[in-house]
């Protein structure tokens, strides 16, 4: 089902790609299909439509990736992309690493 519009996302998890966001996040989406995560714990973002909940950005250590366009987003992606700027995803594979 295509999904074109914009959309309010909900925070799965904390993360420093998700970081000062405004509240009531939500973002522009182009898209005909849904990415499925393996591992539920690697889901940052998540949002519904056409009544079925999807991941709208993950990330595992120094992977990240948004079913989202920050880029179209207003503020809310512009927050992404400072986010991204100053990520240091070493934190995160540190995490991954010793766990």
């Amino acid at each position: 089902m295509p999904h074109i519009g914009w959309n309010f996302v909900d925070p799965q998890k904390p993360h420093s790609l998700l970081e000062n966001l405004p509240e009531e996040p939500r973002f522009y989406f182009v898209h005909t299909y849904r990415v499925e995560c393996a591992d539920p714990a690697d889901v940052l973002i998540s949002a519904q439509y056409g009544g079925c909940n999807f991941t709208a950005g993950f990330a595992r250590g120094n992977i990240a990736g948004m079913q989202c366009h920050p880029e179209k987003s207003h503020k809310f992606g512009m927050q992404i992309f400072r986010n991204f700027a100053n990520w240091n995803p070493a934190e995160q594979c540190a995490e991954l690493r010793y766990a």
